[in-house]
Formats: structure tokens, C-alpha cells, sequence
């Protein structure tokens, strides 16, 4: 069996489809083409190979065992990271000065556009900003 065949039959058992279902998104009149495709009888034309990749919510190299696995419905990676510095502490409860010395860097999304990060002491927020949290300023 090829490593196609494996993952096709994988993907579509992951994703909860029947051979039949999986030959209707694709536009098959029966499952045979499905069963051959999964058992490595028949191979599927390169002409087909983006249709059967969209039909699985996948890619074409991750079909041809050329990519990472396909990660389960529902997952987002993680968004561009930035590195901003984490500059100390503020308070919440409690009054303190915030601390201008860097302590590190830390990752945040750069979408957030942040310059500086802090590590919040105290639970008068709570509990939306928790002791301990981190928030980050733009």
C-alpha cells in the first residue's frame, strides 16, 4: 500500500467520512474508486490529486507524505510571534512602581503590536487579570 493510500484512508477516517461520502464530495458515482484509491489498486491522476486534498481538508503534499501531518479539525497554529520585552511588574490590589529594568523577552502574537509586557501581582481584576498574569501594552 502506498503512502497516499494510507493517508487517504486515514485523513478520511479522521475527518469521520465514509468511502461513500468521501466519493460524493468528489463527485464519484459509488465508493469503488475510493476502495481502490485506499487499497493501492488504482492511483488518482495528478489532475485530481487538489480536488481529493480539498474533499479531505488537507493539502496535496500532506496526501504525498511530503508535508507535516494534517493536524485534527478544529486546530489554528499559532499566530506570528514578536519578541517584546517584560519589564516588570504592576499592580492590582495593592499599589507598587512598575520596574523599568527588562527582566526577558517573551512571545507575544504581533498582531498585538505590543512595546512592553508586564506580570500583573494582586487579584482586584479577577478574574478577568489574575495574580500572575501578563498583560501587554501597546
Amino acid at each position: 500500500m502506498s503512502e497516499l493510500s494510507t493517508r487517504v484512508r486515514l485523513r478520511r477516517e479522521e475527518l469521520g467520512l465514509s468511502q461513500e461520502q468521501l466519493a460524493q464530495r468528489m463527485g464519484y458515482r459509488s465508493k469503488s474508486s475510493i476502495t481502490k484509491l485506499e487499497k493501492g489498486v488504482n492511483d488518482i491522476p495528478q489532475a485530481k490529486l487538489e480536488e481529493l486534498a480539498a474533499a479531505l481538508e488537507t493539502t496535496p503534499a500532506y496526501l504525498l507524505g511530503l508535508d507535516v501531518p494534517c493536524p485534527p479539525p478544529g486546530f489554528e497554529p499559532l499566530p506570528a510571534m514578536a519578541m517584546v520585552p517584560l519589564v516588570g511588574s504592576i499592580a492590582c490590589g495593592t499599589p507598587i512602581t512598575a520596574e523599568q529594568n527588562i527582566e526577558q523577552y517573551i512571545g507575544v502574537p504581533a498582531a498585538w503590536h505590543a512595546d512592553f509586557a508586564l506580570t500583573c501581582h494582586g487579584d482586584s481584576m479577577a478574574p478577568t487579570i489574575c495574580d500572575g498574569d501578563i498583560v501587554c501594552i501597546r
